[in-house]
Parts: structure tokens; sequence; C-alpha cells
């Protein structure tokens, strides 16, 4: 599409795609014994803080991304 932004689309992919993490990590505790709950109960949250923190900081390599590198 001529007026796409495939750039802005990669940083704003970044945090939902750690969004859809935390949801992957509350599955599978949601499915496992109790007593191994411990070792992974953090994992959403976790998942959370870093989509809030690609969100606010998007990774430069996503945000460069599209922006020529090479000279012409």
């Amino acid at each position: 599409m001529p007026a796409s932004d495939p750039a802005r689309a990669l940083v704003l992919a970044e945090p939902l795609a750690l969004l859809t993490y935390a949801v992957r990590y509350q599955e599978f505790l949601d499915g496992i014994e109790p007593s191994e709950r411990v070792y992974h109960e953090g994992d959403p949250a976790d998942a959370i803080r870093a989509a809030l923190r690609s969100a606010r900081n998007p990774s430069p390599y996503l945000a460069a991304a599209g922006t020529p590198t090479g000279t012409e």
C-alpha cells in the first residue's frame, strides 16, 4: 500500500507480541500442577512489563526498520 508504514507496524507489533506471550504463559499456568506454579507464576507479569517497556521504548532495530542504511 502506498501510504503504509511497515516500520511503524513493526514498532506497534512488538508490545502486542509480548502481550500474546503473557496470555500463553497464563494458559500454561492454568494447566500445570499447583506444585509447579511456583517456578512460573511471575512469567505473565514479566511479559506484561516487557510489553509496557517496549511500548515506551521501542527496540532501536525495529524503530530503524525501513531507514536506508546503505549509500545510494
